[in-house]
């Protein structure tokens, strides 16, 4: 009984460790490949951080988005969302991959590269079934986030 007890508890630690191992190899290789670029400026790899960095920088001084991409997309973006707030529209947002690939479009106008498989799987048309689902995401989100999704729904008219 007691050698039984003792393996038991042995084997358990073990695959413990295992996993715990393996997961912290997975969370190191996800940081390093999906930290973002805006031209040649490294911006946080996490969403939150880098949406409030666009935030900050983007929205009051749009200059700063010129290192990787022409004026004119970018000042287009800003005068959509300075004209355009997202609550007002969102009864007219219907088609989910329209609103999936508006979230690519803008995020390339951003010279945004390697955004988060998170991010992408939660905002793809399966998950963005009716506007309801946006609702949800607008009350769930971080205000950082938010600021994105007014972009995306500013895009739709």
């Amino acid at each position: 009984t007691r050698k039984k007890s003792r393996r038991k508890t042995f084997s358990t630690t073990k695959t413990k460790t295992r996993k715990h191992t393996k997961a912290l190899r997975v969370t190191n290789t996800l940081f390093s490949q999906n930290g973002l670029m805006l031209g040649d400026c490294a911006l946080p790899p996490f969403l939150f951080d880098t949406m409030k960095w666009i935030e900050v920088h983007a929205i009051k001084t749009p200059k700063i988005l010129l290192l990787g991409c022409s004026a004119q997309p970018v000042e287009d973006i800003i005068r959509k969302y300075q004209t355009n707030p997202f609550s007002v529209n969102l009864d007219k947002v219907v088609d989910p991959f329209v609103v999936s690939e508006l979230f690519k479009e803008i995020l390339r106008s951003f010279c945004l590269k390697c955004l988060s498989l998170a991010f992408w799987l939660k905002y793809s048309p399966k998950f963005l079934e009716n506007p309801v689902e946006i609702i949800k995401i607008l009350k769930d989100e971080p205000r950082a986030t938010l600021t994105l999704l007014k972009y995306v729904v500013s895009f739709l008219h």
